[in-house]
């Protein structure tokens, strides 16, 4: 060490490491859902569900484009139809990649679908999840009350099911919308239960620094709506709080118990 310290030598910075870890992590999953998706062409069930792995990865990596088209082709085998969860978890994962690109009227549809099925398998996970993403629709819709009804719901019952790390990420989203409708009391008060659980999520760079000056601002009662933006973004990406299209199965997916 002294040695290297006497030649100018720099040891790496743990948070670059860590960063080029997850994103060599989200790249080799997709480099593994490839390799599934090219070796289970001649068995239908197992393509569809090599799709829907390789739609989570490119979601990782924020390639929507690339994400809805393996949702899509997913969804659209017939063979999924034999598992309701996947089939779910496939129209989930199209409707909330849609949400993301901004293809708003495209997402009701396969969204509609899934609530239908969340509903007939009267699994909780999926329900909520379904309700976060269409919160997310309707604010993007320029329907914010409807919007806030539905994240709220979502949120309580992330909480009921003890899953704070999403609990964290809708709080984020629900506390964006109350912001721009000018409920700033409310927002302070979602935005002071979830910080907590915020700090759990591990977040670096931008979401580390964001997070920091958003809990200054909370504690000072400063509504920074930027900053709001900032966490998330960072927050929805976070290895241990998987975002909303992660409803797939364990077998399928980075885990059912993201649902």
């Amino acid at each position: 060490m002294l040695e290297l310290r006497k030649a100018g030598a720099t040891l790496p910075d743990p948070a670059r490491m860590r960063r080029r870890w997850i994103s060599r992590l989200f790249e080799g999953g997709l480099e593994h859902a490839e390799e599934a998706v090219a070796i289970s062409q001649s068995n239908a069930a197992l393509h569809a569900r090599a799709l829907l792995r390789r739609g989570a990865a490119w979601w990782h990596l924020q390639r929507f484009d690339k994400a809805a088209e393996d949702y899509r082709a997913a969804s659209e085998e017939p063979t999924l139809a034999a598992d309701p969860f996947l089939c779910c978890a496939a129209l989930q994962g199209l409707a909330d990649t849609l949400v993301q690109q901004g293809s708003y009227g495209e997402a009701r549809l396969p969204l509609e679908r899934a609530q239908r099925l969340a509903t007939q398998l009267g699994d909780r996970r999926p329900i909520c999840h379904a309700r976060w993403v269409e919160g997310l629709l309707a604010t993007r819709c320029n329907d914010p009350e409807t919007g806030q009804k539905h994240l709220l719901a979502a949120r309580e019952e992330l909480r009921n099911l003890e899953d704070m790390g999403h609990f964290a990420v809708v709080s984020l989203d629900l506390a964006e919308t109350l912001a721009r409708t000018g409920k700033t009391e409310k927002c302070m008060a979602v935005l002071a239960e979830a910080l907590p659980h915020l700090r759990a999520l591990k977040l670096e760079d931008e979401g580390l620094v964001g997070l920091k000056l958003l809990e200054q601002a909370v504690q000072e009662n400063q509504l920074r709506l930027d900053l709001i933006g900032t966490v998330r973004a960072s927050a929805r990406l976070a290895p241990n709080a998987q975002a909303v299209r992660d409803c797939t199965a364990s077998d399928c997916g980075p885990s059912r118990q993201d649902r």
